[in-house]
């Protein structure tokens, strides 16, 4: 007989602590996703830098959320990213330690209904800009010499064939982490993705405050951003 005796150390966490060395950078954080993300990391103490094409939203969680809280007006999909990273770590001085790549588009159309403008600008806005993105800030993180972490939103319509440009844009997003994730683990890059189902949010035309309640959706409910949130800055955290 061994005993075996193993310690460990314990330690407890206040929620404004968990992410108080973090910056990170939300695309999309105007709304939906990428607005409970924002709020979640910043009442966990993270500085953040929300990323969008409307200034108007992008500005009013802003004020919501205070000095933690900065923002930067693009099109994610024309963005000059070589030089993103270097342009928006001077809104806090502080180098950025964490990219959610969340901004996404859903058209709804039967697939014989597509053009080439719907599929470019799916692919562009969801596929293009998160690998783009993720490639600069591999760059910028090594560069800087930070740990980063990268957390993409994906759907679980990427887990599946599809016959529409948002599925078939998650299904590469999917292949995205999944590479990066091998390439890049031993310079201690974490790469992960969410592949969350329906959810409340504007992109699916969903009132979060209202019913959610869904009896085509095998679990009879819409998924909250809230709880995408959650998972998110678990990711994005060193718990």
């Amino acid at each position: 007989f061994v005993n075996n005796i193993t310690y460990c150390n314990i330690v407890t966490t206040q929620d404004k602590e968990k992410l108080c060395d973090k910056v990170f950078v939300i695309t999309g954080g105007g709304t939906g996703i990428g607005k409970e993300i924002a709020k979640l990391a910043v009442k966990n103490g993270a500085k953040v830098i929300i990323v969008g094409r409307r200034e108007e939203k992008l500005k009013q969680v802003a004020d919501e959320l205070g000095d933690k809280c900065g923002y930067y007006v693009s099109d994610v999909s024309m963005i000059a990213y070589d030089i993103f990273f270097e342009n928006v770590e001077d809104i806090f001085g502080m180098p950025i330690t964490n990219l959610i790549n969340n901004a996404g588009i859903y058209l709804d159309k039967p697939w014989c209904e597509y053009d080439e403008q719907d599929f470019s600008e799916t692919i562009n806005i969801n596929l293009k800009s998160s690998f783009f993105l993720a490639q600069q800030y591999i760059v910028y993180c090594k560069k800087k010499s930070v740990e980063g972490n990268i957390v993409f939103i994906s759907s679980n319509r990427g887990l599946y064939g599809d016959t529409g440009p948002y599925g078939i844009s998650k299904s590469g997003i999917n292949s995205i982490v999944q590479g990066f994730a091998r390439e890049h683990g031993d310079i201690h890059i974490r790469i992960n993705a969410v592949a969350p189902g329906m959810t409340a949010s504007d992109i699916n035309h969903v009132d979060m405050e209202g019913n959610v309640y869904a009896e085509y959706l095998r679990g009879k409910r819409i998924i909250l951003p809230q709880e995408i949130a959650e998972v998110v800055c678990f990711l994005a955290s060193e718990i």
